[in-house]
């Protein structure tokens, strides 16, 4: 089948870039083809080359002229209307990562809900699906009442429906669908399954050359904070002999004295390689900790997507880290990482992080069993592997008799 893909793909952020190859080169495993629909590349760049260094665009561009498996490039509803017509897809789906965001101040819906889809009758009898899509802690309960009805029948038309995190699920439900389960099921992010996909294409990809016991940090840009802590880990980290290294964020490094700073450009691929044959991890953000999750690798979760709510702030300057990271759970790490034995390995932000002794953190990461990431790592292969058969069943379901099926082995 030719299965079209609508998602964040083009951002100057790995995990993004990552998420969006991770599903093409999936369905291509199984004998598809499969073409991201490339949306939004005019508007969404120029926003991004005002926080990343110049020295890393070429990282990200390149990543998605020359990886991605990309349509005809289009920025409106109208021409989204004309490649799909054009490209005769057998199904598409939207995700993953937070498509489904709708701000306070977006002026109509977002065209990942796909109502310019829905409204167009000689393409609207394509299947849909929504993967692994969420909502980024906003949800839907700031919408009008009309506008939320509108949403309601757009989701309806979905063929098939799955969200990222139970966040997204409750938001649905409760906002949009006034309590009635519209979304069931969970489906993880897609790079759970990277480190399988990419295992007989790891000699073409240009494996970065690292010291054998490496541990790699992410630091926000001009943080001062974490400083001294750091300086500790590090120095307990020699001593134990390991070095210590920054994977910069693609906003810039942290300007702390490491061992190694990978340099820009940073290829996406590259960037996950880097996190894979590392012996553990510690930062910021949600897909270093999904990469290191894909791959085996130890890690502890800086979270900086956890409440914002005055009281939760309070709790943290008063030094009540473990209590305040009861309050998160509209964080997308606190999501992947609920009710796993992994829960204690989040840090509510920097100041939760340095709250904590550094040797504690280094043998928390080096006494880390890589066979329980091994065990989740599988959970979430087996429920994402499921679900991207249920939407491919229901695509195939819907194709023509005449479709040629021969080249699916799913």
């Amino acid at each position: 089948m030719k299965i079209g893909i609508l998602t964040y793909h083009a951002e100057y952020n790995f995990g993004a870039n990552l998420q969006a190859y991770t599903t093409a080169l999936y369905l291509q495993s199984l004998g598809h083809e499969a073409k991201i629909i490339d949306y939004g590349r005019e508007a969404t760049i120029p926003k991004y080359q005002k926080i990343v260094p110049k020295e890393q665009w070429s990282a990200h561009d390149s990543f998605v002229e020359n990886r991605l498996p990309l349509t005809q490039a289009v920025n409106t509803k109208d021409e989204l209307i004309t490649v799909v017509r054009r490209e005769k897809f057998d199904g598409i789906i939207v995700g993953a990562d937070a498509v489904w965001s709708y701000g306070e101040t977006e002026k109509q819906m977002p065209v990942y809900f796909l109502d310019w889809f829905f409204e167009t009758p000689d393409i609207a009898n394509i299947p849909t699906a929504a993967m692994s899509v969420a909502n980024m802690s906003l949800g839907f309960a700031h919408l009008n009442e009309v506008d939320k009805a509108k949403l309601k029948n757009v989701i309806s038309n979905f063929s098939y429906l799955t969200v990222r995190d139970n966040w997204t699920r409750t938001a649905v439900n409760e906002h949009i669908f006034a309590g009635e389960n519209c979304v069931e099921l969970l489906n993880p992010d897609p790079v759970v399954v990277l480190k399988d996909l990419l295992e007989d294409k790891l000699d073409t990809l240009g494996l970065v050359e690292a010291n054998d016991k490496y541990i790699l940090f992410t630091f926000p840009v001009g943080a001062k904070a974490p400083e001294k802590w750091f300086n500790k880990f590090k120095a307990y980290a020699n001593a134990r002999g390991y070095k210590v290294g920054e994977l910069p964020l693609p906003e810039g490094a942290s300007g702390f004295d490491f061992d190694f700073v990978i340099p820009y450009p940073i290829d996406p691929i590259q960037w996950y390689l880097w996190l894979m044959h590392s012996s553990g991890f510690i930062g910021m953000r949600f897909h270093p900790v999904v990469s290191c999750i894909s791959a085996g690798v130890p890690f502890i979760s800086i979270d900086s997507y956890g409440s914002s709510s005055s009281f939760v702030k309070v709790l943290s300057l008063l030094g009540f880290y473990r209590i305040s990271r009861l309050f998160d759970g509209k964080s997308k790490i606190f999501q992947l990482l609920h009710n796993t034995k992994f829960e204690k390995n989040r840090f509510p932000g920097v100041r939760g992080l340095i709250a904590s002794k550094p040797s504690d953190a280094f043998e928390m990461l080096v006494n880390t069993q890589r066979e329980d990431i091994t065990l989740l790592c599988d959970s979430l292969k087996k429920e994402y592997t499921q679900n991207m058969k249920n939407i491919l069943d229901v695509f195939k379901a819907s194709a023509p008799e005449t479709l040629d099926t021969t080249r699916n082995r799913e």
